[in-house]
């Protein structure tokens, strides 16, 4: 069952991406909430920074099935995907 994107799931996808190694830092709206700049409301993503010089460690994790990636927003700085719907 989905989790919806809540702090949970935030808490969930980033825990998960690093126990694969992939340490990450929140950003976006989900950053802005969590530091009192804006007030809390609905999210449509999760925003992360993944603070590195290759997205290796990433691919390796998207290549796992664990999770469904968007390959329409793989480019040279970015990935995407989808986690628990």
């Amino acid at each position: 069952m989905p989790m919806g994107n809540d702090l949970r799931h935030v808490r969930h996808v980033m825990a998960l991406l690093e126990s694969h190694g992939v340490a990450t830092w929140l950003f976006g709206g989900w950053a802005e909430e969590l530091h009192g700049m804006v007030p809390p409301r609905d999210h449509a993503d999760v925003d992360l920074l993944y603070p590195a010089t290759s997205f290796a460690p990433v691919d390796r994790f998207l290549r796992r099935g664990e999770v469904q990636e968007i390959a329409a927003k793989r480019f040279p700085h970015k990935r995407a995907f989808v986690s628990e719907g």
